[in-house]
């Protein structure tokens, strides 16, 4: 199947007002349930202002990234093994987001779910998906190139786990500023999608598109100042989402430039809990994820957000850049 600029044009809309629409039934029934949650005793004087904003937004971005897939799927005739693959694993790290969400609104542990039984769930998961999609589902024929498609079975599970989880948990951290995750989610999303355009996975696009338009549509309510939250539901699943299909289409090397705020964002934790147990309790940074050191120097929310979505820009131009450039496709 050819995929024209028509048909990924229209997908994209759909996507976006999906987002839009199920973002804003979602909302008003949250505000009926009072469903918001806590925030960290830790955070900026800024953040205080925002406690009581309504959360699991992104229940709404799933149903519309699930939605547009499907209808978009089933107007071009274009499934393949591993769309429902993704569709799963999207969903079930949704799950587990939602799960954290009701944890910490329930009082479950002031920070919901241990990380670490969290980790090993999403990795088991991911070992699974990644273990579906190598052998059943049609890889990218680029995975060589671009990917983990030419090592052995059982260090191409492992690694693949890695990217599904780490991507999933990214974007969690990632989700700490009204706008920052859902900008840079889309704009990863439209990057992954120009990728698979070059190595010849229409199909794979589209979801891509799915992903991004359902974040673009929710960016509508969520910009500053946010009328709600994306909640680890939204964070996870959509986290959880670009990693499956990063590995579904074989791209595992170019989405980590693709996806260079987010592991940024990773970075900066792993370091300063690193430096904090290194040196007996001094930090490396501020505060982690890295956007809150930002906001302790003084700048404004909005100008972190701006900045981070255009250094998103620059990793997934790059990354398309970069696949052009190994495959030797049209840039």
């Amino acid at each position: 199947m050819t995929l024209d600029w028509f048909v990924s044009a229209a997908v994209l809309l759909l996507a976006v007002l999906l987002g839009s629409v199920f973002t804003a039934l979602w909302l008003e029934l949250a505000r009926r349930w009072g469903l918001s949650s806590g925030l960290r005793e830790d955070l900026p004087e800024s953040h205080k202002e925002k406690a009581g904003t309504p959360s699991m937004g992104g229940i709404g971005i799933l149903a519309a990234v699930l939605v547009a897939a499907v209808l978009a799927v089933v107007a071009v005739d274009s499934a393949t093994a591993a769309v429902p693959v993704v569709a799963a694993g999207t969903v079930l790290f949704g799950m587990i987001g939602l799960w954290d969400d009701r944890a910490k609104q329930r009082g479950v542990g002031a920070k919901g779910i241990k990380a670490r039984h969290r980790i090993i769930i999403e990795l088991a998961l991911g070992m699974l998906f990644t273990w579906l999609l190598v052998t059943t589902a049609s890889l990218g024929s680029d995975g060589g190139k671009l990917g983990f498609g030419s090592l052995p079975l059982p260090l191409h599970i492992l690694l693949g786990a890695l990217v599904i989880a780490g991507s999933a948990n990214a974007v969690n951290l990632t989700d700490g500023l009204d706008g920052l995750a859902g900008g840079t989610c889309a704009l990863a999303g439209l990057a992954m999608a120009c990728v698979c355009w070059i190595i010849g996975l229409p199909t794979m696009a589209l979801l891509c598109l799915c992903v991004a338009g359902a974040a673009a549509g929710f960016l509508w309510f969520n910009c500053k100042p946010a009328a709600v939250w994306m909640g680890d539901v939204g964070s996870l699943g959509l986290g959880g989402a670009l990693g499956l299909i990063a590995v579904a289409a074989g791209i595992e090397w170019v989405f980590a430039i693709i996806a260079a705020v987010f592991v940024g964002e990773v970075v900066s934790v792993i370091l300063q809990v690193t430096y904090f147990k290194a040196t007996g309790g001094k930090r490396l940074f501020p505060m982690t994820p890295i956007h809150h050191s930002f906001e302790l120097m003084g700048w404004q929310e909005s100008k972190i957000v701006v900045r981070f979505w255009l250094l998103g820009a620059i990793a997934g131009l790059l990354g398309v850049c970069v696949a052009a450039f190994v495959v030797g496709g049209p840039l």
